[in-house]
């Protein structure tokens, strides 16, 4: 089963299961996919420019995560031809085991009435001192 919290996920194409891996192979082949005139990009220019919705390096990643399950995938051309064929199965797929999830908005609204309620001042109550709780007790004097 995937686990997208170690960067996997799975999906179903044309009666094939396809399962994607956001390992450091996945990445070194996107890194090799993407090197253009000796510029090997990096690891941090890769992830921004995905977040940024660039198409090339979406889809070099995502030729990256099948490698390691469907080496027969053997161009980017080919995973891109998946990922398009998939019907946006493959790409919620991707979106799952590279984190790119984003919230449910009945969620975010939620959350910003609880935030705009809350007060941190009633939560704890006022003490005096440092406001840390003694935890020890005084040795009694001989």
């Amino acid at each position: 089963m995937a686990n997208p919290l170690r960067g996997e996920a799975s999906f179903t194409h044309g009666g094939r299961t396809y399962q994607l891996r956001l390992s450091l192979h996945a990445w070194a082949v996107a890194q090799d996919a993407l090197t253009k005139n000796g510029q090997v990009p990096s690891f941090d220019e890769i992830s921004d420019r995905v977040r940024q919705e660039s198409i090339l390096h979406v889809i070099a990643i995502f030729y990256g995560m099948l490698q390691e399950k469907h080496p027969e995938i053997q161009t980017m051309q080919q995973a891109s031809e998946i990922l398009q064929a998939s019907e946006g199965v493959g790409a919620m797929a991707f979106a799952k085991a590279f984190g790119l999830q984003r919230p449910d908005p009945k969620d975010v609204q939620e959350l910003k009435e609880a935030e705009a309620k809350a007060d941190p001042l009633k939560a704890h109550p006022k003490r005096s001192g440092t406001g840390a709780v003694p935890i020890s007790k005084r040795a009694a004097s001989a």
